[in-house]
């Protein structure tokens, strides 16, 4: 007998394992530092729409990239072309039932001395994108793993002292992205979220016992 999920509006066969989305690799016009998936289903219409405009934002923003080389080099004709771009690259986290995990890491340099790094994720439960706080059984259980992770980030900093003290706004949940695990999830501490470039970014894991998905 076939039972339903009808938050998702997926048929599940109970001992039966779905099989894994098929996950198709593109580059936005062409362009190899433009890499982005789609998902192979209707179900995933709307994920599909949007990692393909931020693929479109990001080819746009490395064309950015690319002029400001050409203006840079008029007043430093040594200046590397290498360090002037945008690049994304995604990466299947998690994928098991229902649940798909895709994290891009984004980097834009802009001639400085490094690269800027950044995260977007797509968290999907049958195709709906889950937030960071949907993805907890209730409210109460999000307050409490918030606490949590900016109790553990100011014994961090407390213990290692490696960077400046950062806020209750930065050491919580709510601003940053996360992916899935066979324990729970991820939390990503982007870099210069906690500390400076050197501190590198940071992770936090969650137990699977506070999650709803």
């Amino acid at each position: 007998m076939l039972s339903m999920i009808l938050s998702v509006g997926i048929l599940i066969a109970p001992g039966v394992a779905q099989a894994k989305p098929k996950v198709t690799a593109h580059y936005y016009l062409g362009n190899h530092r433009i890499k982005y998936y789609s998902i192979a289903g209707s179900k995933y219409k709307n994920a599909n729409a949007l990692m393909k405009a931020y693929a479109k934002v990001a080819y746009a923003t490395n064309q950015d990239a690319l002029s400001m080389y050409d203006q840079d080099r008029q007043d430093d004709p040594e200046v590397s072309p290498d360090t002037y771009f945008d690049k994304i690259s995604p990466k299947v986290m998690y994928s098991a039932g229902a649940k798909l995990s895709i994290l891009y890491t984004e980097e834009f340099w802009s001639g400085g001395p490094h690269p800027n790094t950044n995260y977007k994720s797509f968290n999907l439960y049958g195709g709906k994108r889950i937030t960071i706080a949907k993805a907890f059984k209730s409210k109460a259980k999000f307050s409490s793993a918030n606490a949590s992770a900016q109790k553990h980030w100011r014994l961090k900093w407390s213990q290692e002292g490696l960077y400046e003290r950062p806020d209750s706004s930065e050491t919580g949940l709510a601003k940053h992205e996360y992916y899935w695990t066979k324990k729970g999830m991820t939390v990503i501490y982007e870099t210069y979220s906690l500390g400076s470039y050197a501190d590198g970014e940071r992770r936090y894991s969650v137990p699977k016992s506070y999650l709803k998905y």
